[in-house]
């Protein structure tokens, strides 16, 4: 990622990160005071809230057989992509 990322920057963008649009800078300020010709949002996925139930964030055994049974039929999707069923 930090060769794209620099390889990017070689072509003259500026990029900023850990920045709250909104609240540690403005795209109008961007836009003026700073300089910038154009203003790219990327954002992440933000941080999670919590409902605050007891338990939510249990990462036992069954969290491992979830995990588990989402890979297992992921794998049966794909080799049925790869090799599909043809009856005789």
């Amino acid at each position: 990622m930090a060769r794209e990322i620099a390889q990017v920057e070689r072509l003259g963008v500026g990029i900023e990160t850990d920045v709250i649009v909104g609240r540690t800078v403005t795209v109008d300020s961007l836009l003026g005071e700073e300089g910038f010709d154009a203003v790219f949002i990327g954002s992440g996925a933000g941080l999670p809230r919590f409902m605050g139930i007891d338990g939510v964030m249990y990462a036992g055994p069954i969290a491992d057989l979830v995990a588990t049974i989402v890979c297992i039929i992921l794998v049966v999707l794909e080799m049925r992509r790869l090799f599909p069923y043809r009856s005789r």
